[in-house]
């Protein structure tokens, strides 16, 4: 064969556990092995990041066909179990507006330290075609949970930042997964000789066993004229899933673990907590969470859509009725005392933080 022959190409399809070896989420490919993405609580918190964001009210208002609620809601889920998403924003000359198009897979390459030296391949799969592109940084809003300052081309999400803990939840779900699955049936003893083969297979009874009742012999003694009898006999022993009582407390205790790593009061989802901690735990998660995660996403969409973008989460605040209305009524009350005792009312807001101060 000619030596400068050019060679076919081969690709082989990865899946998800070797794509995530390979890129270094060491931490995340063990989670999923061990499956904590179907834990309950990791879907709790990615259900309120997703729900808070599509709530927010996007502005300017010619983008709400781009940054649409279900665009929104992508981020906060993806962001929260993956640690990453990846759109790419799509312009033409019929559309009102620039569109953004979700990756199912994507991969960055070349360049330097510098983002807009990156370029991306991104793959959009259809019901029947599967489209894979390059696209330059500037054509690809990319949003990340957080970052490796080793690998700052990467989203890490809250479990591989915690990856302990992950590796805990998985094991005690797939423990109680395996206790659960476990044969379930009765044994009945009885001093009848069971029949030829019987105990052969016995144990392969058991395993199939769903709810079914067996004969088995009694291992106890009796007299031959049956004048006596054992109390054990013909009272069904149940067995099946036995769950030690402990299993249950630690899996609890590793799920609020989970849920305030992803930045959520274990207050807003905990059954035992009353209407006030719910409602401090929501503050905490809108002003501590929500708020700076939102802004750096409207950052990622005014640097790639050449369009200042604020996502406005007042809605979600203003849930909190009694708590802003004790605020409110704090502020007039304090600025009725200030107008009393002759303080400047301005010069006091500004020092409580609730005006800024333009002075050189």
């Amino acid at each position: 064969m000619w030596p400068f022959a050019r060679r076919p190409e081969r690709r082989e399809a990865l899946d998800g556990y070797t794509l995530q070896l390979l890129s270094g989420d060491l931490a995340t490919a063990e989670g999923t092995k061990n499956t904590i993405l179907g834990v309950a609580a990791l879907e709790s918190c990615a259900r309120i990041y997703a729900d808070s964001l599509a709530a927010c009210r996007v502005e300017p208002a010619g983008l709400a066909r781009t940054v649409t609620p279900d665009v929104l809601s992508l981020i906060g889920r993806w962001c929260v179990r993956r640690g990453e998403l990846v759109f790419a924003v799509e312009y033409d000359d019929a559309m009102m507006a620039p569109r953004l198009s979700v990756a199912g897979d994507f991969d960055v390459r070349g360049g330097t330290h510098v983002p807009e030296s990156w370029s991306y391949r991104v793959t959009h799969y259809g019901p029947t075609n599967t489209r894979t592109r390059v696209l330059p940084a500037t054509a690809a809003c990319h949003f990340m949970w957080a970052t490796d300052p080793r690998r700052p081309w990467r989203g890490v999400s809250p479990i591989a930042n915690s990856p302990a803990t992950a590796k805990l939840a998985g094991e005690l779900e797939r423990a109680l997964g395996d206790e659960a699955g476990s044969p379930v049936g009765s044994l009945i003893p009885t001093s009848d000789p069971p029949e030829d083969g019987f105990f052969a297979n016995l144990a392969e009874r058991i395993r199939k066993s769903r709810g079914k009742v067996h004969l088995v012999e009694s291992p106890y003694k009796v007299s031959e004229d049956r004048t006596t009898s054992v109390r054990s006999e013909w009272q069904a022993h149940r067995f099946g899933a036995n769950y030690p009582a402990s299993l249950p407390t630690v899996r609890d205790a590793v799920s609020l673990s989970i849920i305030q790593a992803c930045g959520i009061s274990p207050s807003m989802i905990h059954e035992t907590a009353d209407g006030t901690a719910r409602r401090e735990g929501y503050r905490q998660f809108a002003y501590g969470s929500l708020d700076p995660f939102a802004r750096r996403i409207a950052a990622e969409l005014s640097a790639k859509l050449d369009t200042p973008v604020t996502l406005d989460t007042e809605s979600i605040h203003a849930s909190d009725t009694a708590g802003r209305a004790r605020a409110a009524l704090a502020i007039v009350q304090a600025l009725a005392a200030a107008a009393e005792s002759g303080v400047d009312a301005e010069q006091a807001l500004k020092l409580a933080g609730f005006m800024a101060d333009t002075a050189d």
